[in-house]
């Protein structure tokens, strides 16, 4: 069976082929009964049925559609674990169990060939060092970002100064709390805007955070890049344990690092410690 397919292209050709249908269905639907409401060919009430007859197509399109990538995408991916993981945390598909996953619709015939793939899950995935990874990896703070969020907070903090001096006590409340949280997420922005520090260090002999000396390969494990939250609001975190079941969670939304490239970094520089102490 060919497997040339990587992860990423198989994720980038679920969400082509699947949401992208879902979306015209969710956006068409209604704007087509916008349209021939405005048109006078429909009564302008039917606009409510066809908010819900979009939710309705859509996920139809998508119990159908998830179940033919499922297939495609396990017989032509090497590594099912990472697809299956990377599928889940991109919200393509849901985790087993769960009662959005039991809505997928599948023949008998669909069900025969998932079974028939399952044994590719029994095996572990293989992975090649990315000859691209330096020595050395140096993660900072991420400017953009801290700007962005200094930018956020000015822009509350003048907001709240408008609130506060209304003569209405429901404009002050609001303005104090506006004016708590714009100082805030400035101060702390501005922090890290000047912070040139590293904060993450990770090469072939193992990772070290800022404020911790330098943990080794032997004594890390279960390291992965995990996610908290739904959809564009979740938020990345590398986490692990050391030899002391100590366990480390570090945010990424404030690094200059993006979670996927992190990934490969993170395999590659277990690989080569593999490698020198093998």
């Amino acid at each position: 069976m060919k497997q040339d397919v990587s992860v990423d292209k198989a994720i980038k050709r679920g969400h082509l082929t699947i949401n992208v249908p879902v979306i015209l269905c969710l956006i068409g639907c209604p704007a087509l009964a916008v349209f021939l409401s405005k048109k006078d060919i429909i009564p302008s009430w039917m606009i409510a049925i066809a908010i819900i007859l979009g939710l309705g197509l859509g996920w139809l399109i998508w119990s159908i559609l998830i179940t033919k990538w499922r297939i495609w995408a396990f017989e032509h991916v090497r590594n099912v674990h990472e697809l299956k993981k990377r599928a889940i945390e991109e919200k393509l598909i849901w985790a087993d169990g769960h009662v959005f996953e039991k809505t997928e619709i599948r023949s008998k015939k669909d069900q025969l060939k998932l079974d028939a793939l399952d044994y590719k899950f029994r095996e572990d995935d293989i992975y090649e060092e990315d000859p691209s990874v330096p020595s050395v990896t140096k993660i900072y703070y991420s400017k953009k970002h801290s700007i962005f969020i200094l930018l956020f907070g000015i822009v509350t903090v003048i907001i709240s100064f408008a609130l506060l001096f209304d003569d209405s006590i429901k404009s002050y409340i609001i303005g104090s709390f506006l004016l708590a949280t714009g100082g805030s997420l400035a101060f702390m922005s501005i922090k890290k805007t000047f912070n040139n520090s590293v904060q993450i260090t990770i090469d072939n002999n193992g990772i070290q955070l800022v404020s911790e000396p330098k943990i080794s390969w032997f004594e890390i494990y279960e390291d992965a890049i995990t996610y908290e939250g739904m959809g564009k609001s979740s938020t990345a975190h590398l986490t692990f344990y050391d030899a002391d079941d100590r366990f480390f969670k570090i945010s990424l939304e404030d690094l200059k690092i993006k979670p996927a490239r992190l990934e490969v970094i993170l395999r590659t520089y277990r690989i080569r410690h593999s490698k020198n102490n093998t």
